[in-house]
């Protein structure tokens, strides 16, 4: 078995309710981004860190969700 196949995990389905708040996530997720793109924060090195702090949050707290979440059943 090579590394590639240790890392491979087997997808399950998911149920509405784990669909929903993942997109609720995204949802809130691009709507925070926005903000910082209407904003008069402008451009630079911390907003840019800002952002991409953001964006790892929002894979987080889905991965989260498809991974380690209990199933409710």
């Amino acid at each position: 078995m090579d590394n590639k196949e240790k890392l491979c995990k087997v997808y399950r389905e998911l149920s509405k309710e784990e669909r929903d708040l993942i997109n609720n996530i995204k949802d809130q997720g691009a709507a925070l981004l926005d903000l910082f793109d209407l904003s008069i924060c402008g451009e630079g090195y911390a907003i840019d860190i800002a952002k991409s702090s953001i964006e790892t949050g929002i894979m987080w707290a889905v991965k989260h969700v498809v991974r380690d979440m209990p199933n409710k059943k």
